[in-house]
């Protein structure tokens, strides 16, 4: 035991066959792990790092230092070596590269079809794969069917890579932890990736600052400090923050002040730098295909011109010379009596108009006035159609247009996604070369669209039909650029009808009642307790930390007994933030032990630094067009197997099979931010907000979050939190000119 002790913290080097892998406890390496190794000796020796491409059976070499290592289920003390380097060794054997070649576990590859594989190469077999992988699949290997051949390339070359690249960054000056996670996002082309653009990296990995890249390039003397290159690159990545935070451009007004800021230059501008910026300025269309206008606003490559084209579009639409079907407002609601007199402004405003907006908060009958719209048309003889953003706004527009009645697939609402018939390699099937045939389009949720899908949306449209927009213009902007429901309502130039009157079936509800409140910046009336009858607004004030998750576990128990609910699908945890002690990261790691706890035998599937298992709530993060699931889209992981996530979606009824790379953009789901929200509509939704998760949290923020409930909100926190942000009603402006465009096209 002394002479373990004497070890501990010693450096040491060590050639080890990887014997098996510990954890993770499924599928490839992609940062972490445990494994046990093979030394010349024929001991085994347990290591513990990050290893980007381990696979059982491979010869490594292993530098680190000695641990000591107590195993809490035998109280015996052991030596391992916790590496923080680890190189791949050429293959000295042919049972290594048949052990190696199996271990991976490729789907359809057995033993039989390795053997013939390392008949044919021999002891280069590995060489072969990895240094010619097209030749190694094009040729033909008898008994071993192409598919196998591209398998084998793929579950090869993808170990390989994925280390090379890890090694390169390592070798950039990334720390080992983000080394891993740019190596699992890029692979093979990590290299060029970092020639080409290294200061993208930032968007591909959160983690990574913008300064982290910067001092590296530095450092390695490919910038000077004043350096245009440098200093254009600086302004392009401001420019793409403003674009994550929906801003269509980034106004040159304080830019300066900002790059130097960023680059943490003097304050004081010198000849030096006015002369580089300027430089630097000049470099963004050729280098980084940003746009400069005349207005010295600064725009993304492809975003100079897509509100203008917007504007365009839309005046087409009000060019069109519609006329009313139904003649008069006396014939249209002669049997309407149930209509209220806003209700009855709003559906001839449809009919009057070749666009139109309905704008109304919960309890306004939104729901009710879609359903006698799109009869209106039917009966007028119309060839009608409802959309929406999201798969779970679709299904709601389903609901509350057709109820349970039986309907064929062609007149089911949609997302628009669908409806544009989104194309595996992107773009749209309907665009303005293969218009959309309907005579009467409604959008439901239109504060969710942004410019890009308005675009795309528009184009598609005759010029000759009808379009109404539908929406609360008090919620939150859309995720991606713009505001284009609330920019055409500003611009005064498209008839809007506000819904204002509460209807008596709702007049009573909490909810409605202090959704009101929260868009008047005032606290909403809550019951302190479970317990009385019709209360359906609670309040739980808490601190952030292990009293807010007490509270939170029991507010699941008792709204699921209560209101007889599913905890899983049917109450949804929000938060301001994703990142904090009481962001969704850290309540979906607690929220998932209580509701998805580890079954026995079925270990958690490693994705980068995150963990999924079967059953587990999880968001798709980013359109992915092949796999036709979008940003926000919930589902259920329905099953894990052979490095593959299956998961179900049910608001498409569709079941998608993810390979490891494509659930990247998967992240558990059982908290949400309420930005992610936007659309959606769940039974119950409890609000977590105390000062470590609302440092920027805005009036809009909350009232989204109350306005997704059907049937209960809890609100758990920290007063103060609320309060700020009720009081807090300007932080999510953005940078748009929608409504100015649109004033100058509609000349009355």
């Amino acid at each position: 035991m002394e002479n373990f002790r004497q070890l501990v913290n010693k450096p040491v080097t060590m050639d080890l066959h990887v014997k098996s892998i510990r954890v993770p406890r499924e599928g490839p390496v992609r940062d972490f792990a445990v494994f046990c190794g093979i030394d010349s000796r024929g001991e085994s020796v347990v290591c513990t790092g990050i290893f980007p491409g381990l696979s059982v059976g491979l010869p490594v070499r292993v530098n680190g230092t000695y641990q000591l290592h107590r195993d809490s289920a035998s109280g015996t003390e052991n030596l391992e070596i916790k590496a923080n380097g680890c190189a791949f060794l050429q293959f000295t054997s042919l049972s290594e590269i048949r052990q190696y070649l199996i271990g991976l576990g490729i789907p359809g590859c057995g033993p039989k079809t390795i053997d013939r594989i390392i008949e044919e190469y021999g002891i280069d077999t590995v060489r072969e794969i990895t240094g010619a992988p097209d030749r190694f699949v094009e040729r033909n290997i008898q008994g071993v069917s192409i598919r196998a051949r591209e398998s084998i390339r793929d579950s090869v070359t993808d170990s390989f890579y994925i280390h090379d690249a890890y090694s390169f960054l390592l070798r950039k000056g990334f720390g080992e932890k983000t080394a891993a996670e740019l190596a699992d996002i890029f692979g093979r082309g990590t290299e060029e990736a970092f020639a080409e653009d290294p200061y993208s990296f930032t968007l591909d990995c959160p983690d990574i600052s913008f300064r982290q890249i910067d001092g590296i390039l530095v450092n390695e003397g490919k910038y000077d400090p004043l350096s245009p290159d440098r200093i254009a690159s600086a302004v392009m990545h401001i420019i793409r923050t403003d674009s994550a935070a929906g801003h269509v451009f980034t106004e040159e007004p304080g830019l300066k002040t900002r790059v130097i800021s960023l680059l943490e230059l003097p304050q004081d501008e010198s000849p030096d730098f006015r002369n580089a910026y300027k430089d630097a300025v000049g470099k963004l269309n050729v280098y980084h295909k940003a746009v400069i206008d005349r207005k010295r606003r600064f725009f993304p490559a492809g975003r100079e011109n897509t509100e203008k084209e917007i504007a365009s579009m839309l005046h087409v639409l009000h060019l069109n010379p519609v006329k009313n079907p139904y003649g008069s407002p006396g014939k249209l609601f002669l049997q309407r009596e149930s209509l209220s007199m806003e209700q009855k402004r709003a559906v001839w405003n449809v009919f009057e108009n070749p666009l139109s907006i309905i704008t109304g908060g919960p309890g306004t009958g939104k729901s009710f006035i879609t359903k006698i719209i799109y009869e209106a048309a039917e009966n007028a003889g119309l060839l009608c159609m409802a959309a929406a953003p999201t798969g779970r706004a679709a299904r709601r527009l389903v609901s509350a247009i057709f109820g349970g009645r039986e309907m064929e697939d062609s007149i089911r609402p949609k997302t628009i996604h669908r409806l544009l018939k989104a194309e595996s390699r992107g773009g749209f099937a309907m665009n303005s070369k293969n218009l959309l045939p309907y005579d009467l389009l409604i959008i439901d949720e239109s504060s969710m669209i942004d410019i890009e899908l308005a675009k795309s949306l528009l184009s598609a449209v005759s010029p000759r039909a009808r379009v109404v927009f539908i929406g609360d213009e008090n919620q939150l902007p859309p995720v991606g650029p713009g505001s284009f429901f609330n920019g055409m309502i500003e611009s005064g130039c498209i008839p809007v009808t506000r819904l204002t009157q509460i209807f008596r079936q709702n007049a009573e509800s909490g909810i409605v009642i202090n959704a009101r409140r929260v868009n008047e910046g005032e606290f909403p009336f809550c019951a302190s307790k479970f317990g009385l009858k019709g209360d359906d607004f609670f309040y739980f004030e808490c601190k952030a930390g292990p009293e807010s998750n007490r509270l939170l576990s029991y507010t699941v128990d008792e709204l699921s007994l209560r209101f007889s609910l599913d905890p899983l699908k049917d109450i949804q945890i929000l938060a301001p933030a994703n990142v904090s002690r009481s962001g969704t990261e850290r309540l979906n790691v607690m929220l998932r032990e209580k509701l998805n706890p580890p079954a026995d035998g079925s270990p958690d599937y490693a994705v980068g630094d995150k963990t999924f298992r079967t059953g587990d709530k999880v968001m798709q993060t980013s359109n992915d067009y092949s796999l036709m699931v979008y940003n926000g889209d919930i589902g259920y992981i329905s099953g894990i197997e052979s490095g593959r996530i299956s998961v179900f979606f049910p608001d498409t009824g569709r079941t998608v099979v993810y390979s490891r790379n494509q659930a990247r953009y998967l992240v558990l789901a059982y908290a949400i931010s309420i930005h992610k929200a936007q659309g959606s509509e769940t039974e119950a939704a409890v609000i977590v907000m105390d000062s470590m998760n609302s440092r920027n949290a805005e009036r809009k923020q909350l009232y989204t979050a109350v306005t997704r409930a059907r049937k209960a909100v809890v609100l758990i926190g920290e007063r103060s939190a609320f309060q700020n942000a009720l009081a807090n009603r300007n932080s999510i402006s953005r940078n748009t000119e929608l409504a100015a465009l649109l004033r100058e096209k509609f000349v009355f």
